[in-house]
């Protein structure tokens, strides 16, 4: 299955973009948080505009749910007073073929499950107010599971003809999440590459 060849592939890449997104929020703290949306801001505002116009985005499993991230980071960046004054970066993701974004739509949407657990660390402090900088986060809510099982039908579906291009893609994805992680904590937090 496709799931778990991504799943062996990019193991490591998950785990080392969490250590370096979590590196800093030792205790969670709303500027711990500005530094988690911009670097979910900058990889969904690079890759939406391509993803949207692929053959699966039109795909019943991918659109009866609202996966347009880049919104709801803004919202919550705009209310915080921290969006970023340009863009981080440019179309990292122009010219991909449809299964190499496949690939990044699973580092998308992958990055949408541990929402919930950050909402409810969020929630422990008090500037924190999810109505208005929580929606990212949120995500799917309470149909967050139903919203991952229906991705990775559709993972199985389109990309059974292309394994090795969608997992190719999913690790140029990770890449991509990292350098832009490692932007940002150097410029917010004056740390050197790690």
């Amino acid at each position: 299955m496709l799931i778990e060849k991504l799943r062996k592939a990019t193991g490591s890449l998950h785990a080392k973009t969490e250590n370096l997104l979590f590196a800093n929020a030792k205790s969670f703290d709303m500027n711990w948080y500005g530094f988690f949306l911009r670097a979910n801001f900058h990889f969904h505002q690079a890759y939406e505009p391509v993803v949207t116009n692929t053959d699966f985005a039109k795909q019943p499993e991918w659109n009866n749910f609202d996966r347009n991230k880049s919104d709801k980071l803004y919202q919550d960046l705009s209310f915080l007073k921290f969006l970023p004054e340009k863009p981080l970066v440019g179309n990292y993701f122009e010219g991909w073929s449809e299964p190499q974004l496949l690939g990044a739509a699973y580092v998308s949407e992958g990055s949408g499950l541990g929402g919930q657990v950050i909402l409810r660390n969020m929630m422990k402090i008090s500037a924190f107010d999810e109505k208005r900088c929580g929606k990212f986060i949120h995500g799917h809510g309470s149909l967050t599971g139903v919203a991952w099982k229906a991705f990775l039908e559709l993972l199985e579906k389109e990309g059974r003809h292309n394994e090795h291009t969608v997992v190719d893609g999913a690790i140029s994805a990770f890449g991509f999440f990292e350098t832009i992680i490692k932007s940002l904590r150097k410029d917010m937090y004056n740390l050197a590459d790690t």
